[in-house]
């Protein structure tokens, strides 16, 4: 059986000898000769006569899955089928599924609190003002917020969400959070609260969301809802940019609401 491995080293979610360990278990492997984005017809070229592929963010569509009949499987390493026209694979016999890694949970929530960190602690604009000389502790003190005691909400508490939660409870935060599956274990071993999506929106200090892009999900933060949102409160996004509706967004920045994607 042939195999399409979409690692080409510099994706980190593919553990090195993935290949390696492919084709010692009998699977011809064919590796990603692209360094950027593939197209569809690059895509369709490249896995011909694959049976099964174990893909990151290319273009698998409805013209794809049509110029595929070989392909029966396609595992994303990863969250989230945004770039996978399921109904498409589906229709036509094939499976789709994502290959969770909880290694890659932990990341990204180190990743959420890194971008967290660095905004309220000022850490890029201090460490500039520093190269260029500009040495000020008594202003510098000013500009920073300290997150302790803060109001921390997740909308999504699965298994990135759940690693932020953890995070959030070790810095003293308070945890609310909305989801569509209610978390009783988080809620009992965090000290979560479990509260109405406006609720998140208007108590939440912090907001970090942890979600797929659904058409459920795709723009719940709106002109509609903004309005909402507590004044000041950071937004902090590592799940996909159109959970947020972009015009909203910038109409939100420039009422002078402090936001981070």
């Amino acid at each position: 059986m042939k195999c399409y491995v979409a690692a080409n080293g510099r994706d980190p979610r593919f553990p090195e000898d993935i290949k390696d360990y492919l084709t010692s278990r009998g699977f011809e492997v064919i590796g990603n000769p692209f360094s950027g984005r593939v197209s569809e017809d690059e895509l369709i070229d490249l896995i011909k006569d694959v049976d099964g592929t174990l893909a990151a963010n290319e273009p698998y569509t409805a013209k794809v899955f049509d110029a595929l009949p070989k392909l029966k499987i396609v595992s994303r390493v990863g969250v989230g089928f945004d770039t996978v026209d399921v109904k498409a694979a589906t229709e036509r016999g094939g499976i789709v599924t994502t290959s969770p890694v909880h290694e890659l949970a932990q990341a990204m929530a180190e990743h959420t609190f890194a971008l967290l960190l660095s905004f309220t602690k000022k850490v890029p604009q201090l460490n500039s003002d520093l190269r260029k000389g500009d040495w000020r502790p008594g202003y510098w003190g000013k500009q920073m917020t300290d997150i302790y005691g803060l109001t921390f909400g997740l909308f999504g508490v699965g298994r990135i969400g759940s690693e932020v939660a953890k995070r959030a409870k070790a810095f003293d935060m308070k945890l609310i959070y909305h989801d569509v599956v209610r978390r009783e274990d988080l809620e009992k071993s965090l000290g979560m609260e479990y509260v109405s999506f406006d609720r998140l929106l208007a108590e939440s200090d912090i907001l970090s969301l942890h979600t797929k892009l659904t058409p459920a999900t795709r723009h719940m933060i709106n002109a509609g809802n903004f309005p909402l949102i507590k004044p000041g409160a950071l937004i902090v996004n590592t799940s996909r940019g159109e959970l947020i509706e972009l015009h909203a967004l910038v109409g939100a920045l420039k009422a002078g609401r402090k936001s981070l994607q």
